[in-house]
């Protein structure tokens, strides 16, 4: 017991050193983070079908190499009496078949956003996916988004990439974080009243 004690004040000094050291600049930069992150709540757009088309893209590219990897065997290794330029059609028509329902399916979910959050007081985290449905981020500057739809599902698009986006303007629950985190986009309510409105101008002219 008494061999103990000096130890243990030893290790109680020196922890109380460690203590009282001054933190570091990076320690400090994480500190003031987690204060940040802790006393305010972030704007975080999470899609309402984030993930069903996630799943949806995985399985479509599964599928796809699926039947790329079984086609040597349909055609080579069939014991059937099908002649072999029948198997060799049937192995291209599958094969074609696999990879135009994959394209087609990356090609118009390609803009579909995940998530989005901002990154700065100027730029966004957007998150998207790749083809084989693993998530994409890009950092876009808000000065570079513009309403304008350039793919049958978009609604806007990065200026400076060429990018299109999608993002539910449509959604009751999250109109709010879409109307902080892109306020330049117009939500279905407000284009609603907007067409009412210009509906109810002839009228009036016509009444006076």
């Amino acid at each position: 017991g008494k061999m103990l004690r000096p130890c243990l004040c030893f290790r109680a000094v020196a922890a109380s050193r460690r203590l009282s050291r001054p933190m570091t600049g990076t320690q400090r930069l994480i500190s003031n983070l987690l204060k940040d992150d802790e006393g305010s709540e972030r704007d975080v757009y999470t899609a309402p079908f984030a993930q069903p088309v996630r799943i949806l893209k995985v399985f479509s590219v599964s599928s796809c190499i699926f039947s790329i990897g079984c086609t040597p065997v349909l055609v080579f290794m069939s014991t059937s009496d099908i002649p072999f330029g029948a198997k060799a059609g049937i192995g291209i028509t599958v094969t074609a078949a696999a990879i135009g329902t994959t394209a087609v399916l990356n090609w118009l979910f390609k803009p579909y956003v995940l998530k989005m959050e901002k990154a700065t007081e100027n730029s966004l985290l957007i998150t998207t996916m790749t083809f084989f449905g693993r998530s994409h981020v890009d950092t876009v500057s808000t000065d570079d988004i513009e309403v304008k739809s350039t793919h049958p599902l978009s609604n806007c698009f990065d200026k400076r990439s060429g990018r299109a986006f999608y993002v539910h303007t449509n959604w009751e629950e999250g109109k709010e974080t879409v109307r902080s985190l892109l306020p330049m986009l117009p939500l279905d309510d407000e284009n609603d009243a907007q067409s009412s409105a210009e509906k109810k101008k002839p009228s009036d002219d016509d009444d006076i």
